[in-house]
């Protein structure tokens, strides 16, 4: 009994029902009621002592942005501190470990601005700003960007306007933007650029044909999407997006409650078309004007900030969405044909003549509809006038039958209109690469938990989608956190959480779940929606807590317990809407338009295979692909709170807001992650991060891999410093356990040795960059004069060959010899004599200097094998015999070829090659023999060795720097291979972390032969390119004396 810890003016938190948690002071204490005085109006309540819990004046901090900080674990604490924060701070997002609450705050918000969006871009510590959805996305990147991570998920729930679409829409501009920021080059720029604009310009469209308004929400998605951006492993940049959706709603084309719209696109194309563009759509009139658009009685809609929206300005919005997202104009029109041929179409009546066969009795808006539609108008009045035919009965329709068929088609047209603009959308924005070479985030916003007060298959169907998310949210927080525990080791307190897998069984279980059973009667030729209900009481009444029979015997309602609240559920029509009852007539009569596409919005297969299954068998199996989706990814979890019904950014319903916080098992969560560890990491990934902060005992345990231990000394060592309460780590079998806040100390830690690493970088890099200048300039000072001294001695042996040619001619041989500074010059002048022009003159000399070095580098010939597609073995055989060059494999017979082991095609491609060679030949190859020995040359090649040396010496100072720094000699070795030794890009990758995951993945795809490779790393090294040393590796079978021999020269690597 609460009474024995409470007193008279003992301040409370009690609550009401339908008004929910209030303040107050107890004013009297009567058995087990419980006089209290509202702090609001001063009004004396009456509540039971089970409604009362204690008021601690310091159990939360409202400028804490971390609920897991509230000190009372209390649905009334945690309510007062949201509310506080958001009608007193107005502040729309509070922490929950890793997970996120968002309250709508129906207005622009500050904090939501394109200045506020760069600073979360820019800051690496996400815990210097106040928490966003921006740092969800922003920790998804890193995931699976720099931690090489798997793909991962952001589940935004909610009910019905709590802010899901915003959000969605503000992480996809927010995420296209992060890849912008990563891209390199101005291509890879216009590809992020071209998939983020094509994703915002159909966020309009999808909202304006799929989103409609509701009593609850006036801008209510009704339809659910997972949103898949494809990103580039190796850059991080956006290449594509995939958006799957989940059961638009198809009565509301026919009909809507009371204060509810059709979807928005009917009002605006009425407000927006111009007269003469109405007259040309069959003379469309006013939104008031139609059945189907004024059943609601209400023809407006509120924006974001809760300001009456202008239809149509929203409709300027589609028709650039349309234009920007590439749908050409003639599709633009047949989709305006076709919206103005539905609202035609629920205009038709039908009436029974006396033969009680039904018939159209206003055909001028009938052939309206046709003309719109570009169909034969007696071709598609059979399709509702006739029910059924063969070759010997016809079987009319009745007036309700007519009507029916009728609804069938409108509906069939629309959900056939969106389905094409979400494919024409998937087109546009589908990566050119491999899928299984992208790493994906994927963006769920589904439609909220609804309950109104008349609830029809639709909302059973939305309400069951929501018991299914909370589901994977329960596995994914509670469930699969207690088994990792038991799998690790960990012992852990139990969290009673709020399980719903067996209301789960209630919808799902056959044969007598409401899903089999709906599904039964819609296949029965008799099946009707009274039996359905009937045969639910029957099984289910006491065999589920989650299943409600009506006290009164009402013969189409029953009541389930859902996890957010109870929902009575009226069941008039169901097995109709349930089945598909598009006719085969009518697929035909719509194949048969003039119009090309909108002949083919019924007939694709996947329409006709989906005909054959009822709405909730596609609906159950489209979720089931989507929790294997999530169960495949990591999973982020956005909760947005809808604070009012009303819309207004000033107050938060207490009743409706503490409903949410409970249903959604918030609390629990609070309970689960303060008690456990929600940071937990492989212990190999865990002491790599922290690499940089690691005492020095601690980095000799890291490179003996004793990564357990290694873990375990930097924990104990920071512990002591800090002084963190225990019980603050747990190292269990392959994972290690942690606490929030030790993570976010150690992280601090490393981005503060990160800051400090640069600043040594930048005092580094300069002096490095002064000596290195230094260096190249007198290397290039030496190199001047070697070869001013080479061209002074061939200056002096010109002036005694010239002696006898023409001055032109002379001319010829110095610009020659400007172009070819290395050429021998008696070559030259022979050249000069025997050429008739000096084109003539420049060409033999080109060729030839092709030529001397065709026969007398081995890197060309190993080209040559590589472009003929010669198998590795063969050219080890030709390398064995001495055949390493352009001449000598010329002077080889096919015969010989073949001795060697290449095969037809080997041979005819080398064939092909060599005479592509011989053609660029010059007449003087008896003059050729001379050039590969000249002195000049000579030269050339002791200063290009030379400078091979200093390069690798270069290479290994700039490794022993970098090691002297505080970065391990693997990951420097690595890095610097990687980036082909440029010490600025290998420093920016070394202080934002090694993803030793994604490099054994990356060895893994491509087999060997990466920058992993040691021998890779050493040949670089050495002084050869990235590029040019895993060629010549794959060549050689790995062979690293023979790649030796093809780059350097060399009989043996150093």
């Amino acid at each position: 009994m609460f009474s024995e810890r409470i007193a008279v003016d003992q301040e409370v938190y009690y609550f009401e029902p339908q008004i929910g948690w209030s303040r107050g002071k107890i004013n009297k204490i009567k058995g087990n009621n419980i006089s209290v005085l509202s702090k609001v109006g001063e009004k004396v309540k009456i509540v039971p002592s089970e409604h009362i819990h204690g008021y601690i004046p310091e159990a939360y901090d409202a400028d804490n942005t971390n609920l897991f900080n509230v000190r009372d674990l209390h649905v009334s604490t945690l309510l007062f501190c949201i509310k506080e924060r958001f009608e007193e701070k107005k502040q729309q997002y509070s922490l929950m470990g890793e997970m996120l609450l968002s309250v709508n705050p129906f207005q622009v918000m500050q904090f939501n601005s394109n200045q506020e969006r760069r600073k979360y871009m820019n800051e690496p510590d996400f815990n210097k700003l106040p928490p966003h959805i921006w740092q969800i996305a922003h920790k998804a990147y890193n995931s699976i960007m720099k931690l090489g991570l798997s793909n991962q998920s952001i589940v935004i729930s909610g009910e019905s306007g709590s802010g899901k679409t915003e959000n969605t829409k503000s992480l996809i501009s927010y995420l296209g933007q992060l890849s912008h920021a990563s891209s390199d080059t101005a291509q890879q720029r216009s590809i992020a650029d071209r998939i983020d604009d094509c994703l915002m310009w159909s966020n309009p469209v999808l909202e304006s044909f799929g989103n409609a308004r509701t009593v609850r929400n006036d801008n209510s998605s009704r339809f659910g999407k997972y949103i898949k951006l494809y990103f580039d492993p190796s850059s991080g940049i956006l290449v594509g997006g995939e958006i799957v959706t989940y059961l638009l709603e198809k009565s509301r084309i026919i009909v809507q409650s009371e204060g509810e719209r059709n979807y928005h696109v009917f009002y605006e194309m009425l407000a927006d078309l111009s007269i003469s563009e109405k007259q040309s759509l069959g003379g469309l009139k006013n939104a008031k004007d139609y059945s189907c658009l004024n059943g609601g009685q209400v023809f407006t809609r509120r924006g974001v900030d809760g300001n009456t929206l202008n239809d149509s300005e929203e409709f300027m919005r589609v028709r650039r969405g349309m234009k920007n997202i590439g749908i050409p104009d003639h599709v633009v029109n047949s989709i305006y044909r076709v919206l103005a041929a539905i609202l035609f179409m629920m205009e038709i009546t039908f009436e029974m003549d006396d033969n009680d066969k039904a018939y159209i009795s206003n055909e001028k808006v009938f052939i309206k509809s046709c003309t719109l539609l570009k169909i034969d108008a007696g071709l598609l009045s059979n399709c509702f006038l006739i029910k059924t035919k063969s070759s010997l009965v016809t079987i009319y329709s009745s007036k309700v039958e007519a009507e029916f068929s009728r609804n069938a088609f409108c509906k069939g047209l629309y959900v056939g209109l969106f389905d094409w603009i979400v494919e024409f959308i998937n087109r546009s924005i589908k990566p050119d690469e491999n899928l299984t070479n992208l790493k994906y985030i994927g963006l769920l916003d589904i439609f909220g938990f609804e309950n109104f007060d008349k609830n029809s298959f639709e909302q059973l169907c939305i309400n069951f989608a929501n018991e299914t998310l909370q589901a994977h949210y329960n596995k994914d927080t509670f469930i699969n956190d207690e088994e990792e525990c038991e799998r690790e080791g960990v012992v852990l307190h139990k969290v009673v959480f709020p399980d719903n897998s067996e209301c789960i069984k209630l919808f799902t279980k056959p044969p007598n779940g409401i899903f089999p059973a709906i599904n039964e009667q819609s296949n029965l030729k008799g099946g009707t929606s009274g039996h359905f209900t009937s045969n639910l009481w029957r099984y289910w009444k006491d065999k589920s807590p989650y299943f409600v029979v009506p006290k009164s015997t009402i013969s189409n309602q029953f009541g389930i317990k859902h996890y957010a609240s109870f929902v009575n559920y009226d069941t008039e029509g169901w097995t109709e809407k349930n089945s598909d009852p598009i006719k085969d007539t009518m697929y035909e009569a719509l194949l048969s338009s003039k119009d090309e596409f909108i002949s083919k919005l019924l007939t694709n297969a996947q329409a006709r295979a989906s005909r054959k299954m009822t709405i909730a068998t596609r609906f159950q199996s489209q979720l089931n692909d989507l929790r294997i989706n999530l169960e495949s990814t990591e999973t982020r979890f956005i909760r947005c709170i809808k604070p009012n019904m009303q819309a207004r950014s000033d107050i938060m319903e207490n009743f409706l807001v503490s409903s949410q916080l409970e249903s959604s098992g918030v609390l629990q969560t609070i309970a689960l992650k303060r008690q456990g560890y929600p940071v937990r990491l492989y212990l190999e990934n865990f002491s790599r991060y922290f690499f940089l902060i690691m005492p020095r005992k601690t980095v000799k345990t890291f490179k003996s891999k004793n990564y357990s231990q290694a873990c375990s000394e930097l924990l104990n060592y920071y512990e002591r410093i800090y002084g963190w309460k225990r019980p603050n780590f747990v190292l269990g079998k392959t994972k290690v356990f942690l606490k929030g806040e030790i993570w976010s100390d150690l992280d601090r830690l490393v981005v503060r040795r990160r800051s400090q690493l640069v600043k040594q970088c930048k005092r580094y890099l300069s002096r490095w960059v002064k000596e290195y200048q230094e260096r190249k300039r007198s290397e290039q000072a030496k190199r001047i004069a070697k070869l001013k001294c080479l061209r002074e001695e061939r200056e002096a042996k010109g002036a005694l060959c010239a002696h006898g040619l023409p001055g032109e001619r002379i001319m010829w041989v110095e610009d020659i010899a400007n172009l070819f500074p290395l050429m021998d010059m008696s070559i030259l002048m022979d050249i000069a004599a025997e050429a008739d022009s000096y084109e003539r003159a420049l060409a033999m000399v080109s060729n030839i200097h092709e030529q001397c070095v065709d026969k007398r580098e081995m890197s060309t010939f190993i080209n040559l094998m590589m472009s003929a597609r010669v198998c590795p073995n063969v050219v080890k055989s030709f390398l064995e015999s001495d055949i390493n060059s352009i001449a000598s494999i010329c002077r080889i017979t096919v015969r010989e070829l073949k001795s060697y082991g290449c095969s037809n095609i080997e041979v005819a491609a080398l064939t092909k090659k060599i005479m592509e060679k011989e053609l660029k030949l010059d007449c003087l190859e008896k003059l050729s023999y001379a050039i590969g020995t000249h002195e000049e040359y000579e030269a050339a090649e002791a200063l290009r060795e030379m400078e091979g040396r200093l390069l690798q010496q270069d290479f290994e100072m700039k490794v022993a720097a970098l090691v002297e720094i505080g970065f391990s000699e693997e990951d420097v070795r690595l890095v610097l291979a990687h980036y082909d030794g440029k010490v600025e890009r290998a420093v920016t990758r070394l202080l934002s972390g090694i993803n030793r995951k994604k490099i054994q993945q990356h060895v893994r795809k491509h087999n060997k032969y990466t920058t992993a490779d040691p021998n890779v790393q050493h040949l670089i090294a050495m002084g050869a390119p990235k590029r040019d040393v895993k060629a010549a590796l794959r060549t050689m079978n790995g062979d690293i004396n023979e790649v030796a021999k093809v780059l350097f020269g060399l009989t043996c690597v150093p």
